[in-house]
């Protein structure tokens, strides 16, 4: 997963570089456009592939160490050790709140900046959806030609895209900057594969 996400890093600054010289000029040019969409497409692609995989392990992991605390649990509170229903009930809720204690991550200074990241980027690309829903307004009211519609397609689906991406930094924000919140980072991995395929969308229509 951390090396699709490298790979997607990489590709979609290029993207980006390229997109800047139809930006940065009063004159579109077709070549950098083009290059941008290309790489997109590559970037979005390898975003998907680092979200899935990731997904793999923050998904399950959280629920698969709660489990097996629960079933070692039930096992140290056999009748030989209970004596009462009662006083197993209780030392049962002893032992399962003293258990979420240690299953609760702590916030590390490796999290803590993961923190301050995620909670940036959600601003910026929330500045960013309300950038494309403005282009929208404006660029979807001609429908006249299929280039006008294809246009249309692609910003309908970078908002999308950008939307995607401000609920997943703010899921990961939720659980890297408490430590309470145990599926923030799947909530997170499943806002980027949004992110992925509308970024193909985007491209495509592009």
């Amino acid at each position: 997963a951390d090396l699709w996400g490298v790979i997607q890093s990489f590709v979609n600054t290029g993207a980006l570089i390229a997109g800047l010289v139809t930006q940065c000029s009063t004159l579109s040019n077709v070549d950098a456009d083009c290059t941008a969409a290309i790489m997109t497409l590559v970037g979005s692609i390898a975003e998907g592939f680092e979200a899935g995989f990731s997904s793999a392990g923050t998904c399950k992991e959280p629920s698969e160490a709660v489990n097996a605390g629960i079933a070692e649990m039930r096992r140290l509170l056999g009748p030989a050790q209970t004596g009462t229903l009662a006083g197993a009930d209780r030392e049962f809720v002893n032992l399962t709140a003293s258990r979420k204690r240690r299953l609760t991550p702590e916030v590390t200074p490796l999290d803590a900046g993961w923190c301050y990241v995620d909670t940036a980027s959600a601003g910026i690309y929330f500045a960013q959806a309300g950038v494309f829903i403005d282009v929208a307004t404006e660029g979807c009211t001609n429908q006249t030609t299929e280039e006008n519609k294809a246009n249309c397609a692609a910003v309908v689906t970078a908002i999308v895209g950008a939307i995607a991406n401000v609920v997943s930094y703010l899921a990961g924000a939720a659980q890297r900057c408490g430590g309470s919140v145990t599926m923030g980072l799947c909530v997170a991995d499943y806002g980027s594969l949004m992110n992925a395929f509308a970024g193909i969308a985007s491209a495509g229509a592009s």
